[in-house]
C-alpha cells in the first residue's frame, strides 16, 4: 500500500502530465485560488468522514454535502469533483503541492 505522500506525488505527476496543470499553467493562478481549492477538498473529505461518524450511508446525501464544500472552488462547479475521503485528501495535497511554484 502506498503512503499518503506517495499517493499525493502520484496525483501531481497525473495533474501535470494527464491534465496539463505544469507550473507554467499553475503561474497563471494566484496561490490563494490552490489555498481555497484545497480547502474545499479537506472541507470535502471533513464531511465524508462526519457522514461516516455519524453512519450516514445515503450516498446521495453524502454527495450533496461533499459537493456543497465546493462552493469555495476557485475554477467553477463542474471542476470540483470530490469522491472518496482519501482520494479528497489526495487532491487537496496535490494542489498545495502545486504552489511549489512560490519558492
Amino acid at each position: 500500500m502506498k503512503t499518503g505522500i506517495e499517493l499525493i506525488a502520484d496525483e501531481r505527476k497525473r495533474q501535470v502530465e494527464v491534465e496539463g496543470y505544469t507550473s507554467q499553467h499553475d503561474s497563471q493562478h494566484n496561490a490563494s485560488e490552490f489555498i481555497y481549492a484545497a480547502i474545499a477538498y479537506i472541507e470535502a473529505a471533513k464531511a465524508g468522514v462526519n457522514c461516516d461518524e455519524m453512519n450516514i450511508k445515503d450516498e446521495l446525501k453524502i454527495s450533496r454535502y461533499k459537493n456543497e464544500k465546493g462552493k469555495i472552488f476557485p475554477w467553477g462547479d463542474c471542476n470540483f469533483k470530490p469522491t472518496t475521503n482519501i482520494r479528497d485528501l489526495v487532491k487537496a495535497g496535490a494542489l498545495i503541492a502545486a504552489i511549489d511554484r512560490l519558492q
